[in-house]
């Protein structure tokens, strides 16, 4: 029996990894970069919660919202084998816990 959906599996026409063109490779080389940076910038926000303990303007809801949210990315990461979505959700995962872990004990 077929399901609706395998005839968008079988269109998939997947790309060479490393591709050809080298702008291409040169993008797929930054979204590791980009993966590991991004979770760098909350590094302000947790100094500020664990070292000097400052919440004041600080939402836990947005910030459990965005573990969350960095949660399902890594599922879909994982269940799909995108190894940069993988690194990069998990990196933010860690990082949104860890200011929703401060907020919540601070408050």
């Amino acid at each position: 029996m077929h399901h609706a959906l395998d005839h968008l599996q079988q269109r998939k026409n997947p790309q060479p990894y490393p591709h050809p063109n080298p702008r291409v490779r040169l993008l797929d080389g930054s979204i590791y970069v980009l993966g590991v940076i991004g979770p760098l910038f909350t590094i302000p926000q947790l100094y500020g919660i664990w070292v000097n303990h400052d919440v004041a303007g600080i939402s836990l809801f947005y910030w459990i919202a965005q573990t969350i949210g960095s949660g399902v990315w890594w599922a879909y990461g994982a269940v799909h084998h995108e190894r940069p979505i993988i690194l990069s959700s998990a990196l933010w995962f860690f990082s949104n816990v860890l200011v929703a872990l401060g907020v919540a004990i601070y408050s």
